[in-house]
């Protein structure tokens, strides 16, 4: 599986591989363009799955713009606590001179993961791991990596290739 990071003020990725291809989180409305391009310079044809980690707007408002840009219609995947956050997206009209899409989605439909664990291949597990939020939930690609939306260590923003000095005070 490929992992293709697109750093959009809160990074989002693509998970790519033959028979499945993901978006994990869509960052804002206007920062989705990134994520746009990076499909269509990939000519990927098709997207399975949507997961949002949680309902924060960094993190879900580009959803609208990706299902709209595009005429695949991938599943859109959060916890059932986010998916009021995530179905409330709305389309922002911009005073903006660059128009990307015209807008063909009404409204936004997210399947709402209960379980603990949810498995979308025998190697892609979503696991519920509350904490930044009631309905964070963590993709974990087995024996290999994990996203987890945002990470907090120790009240700070933290990325799994922490320095150091951060390691030995956790």
């Amino acid at each position: 599986m490929e992992i293709c990071e697109i750093k959009n003020f809160s990074s989002s990725y693509l998970l790519l591989s033959r028979n499945l291809n993901i978006l994990i989180d869509t960052s804002y409305d206007l920062k989705a363009r990134k994520i746009i391009e990076e499909i269509e310079k990939r000519k990927i044809e098709k997207l399975d799955y949507i997961i949002i980690t949680h309902g924060h707007s960094d993190h879900i408002r580009g959803t609208y713009s990706i299902l709209s840009y595009f005429d695949f219609k991938p599943k859109v995947l959060c916890h059932e606590f986010e998916r009021k956050y995530v179905e409330g997206i709305r389309f922002l009209e911009r005073n903006s001179k660059e128009k990307i899409f015209k807008p063909k989605v009404n409204k936004i439909f997210a399947y709402g993961i209960e379980n603990e664990k949810y498995n979308i291949s025998k190697n892609i597990e979503i696991i519920h791991t509350p904490g930044h939020t009631d309905g964070s939930i963590s993709v974990y690609i087995k024996n290999d990596s994990i996203f987890v939306g945002d990470l907090l260590i120790r009240n700070k923003f933290g990325t799994l290739d922490i320095s150091e000095e951060i390691n030995s005070n956790i």
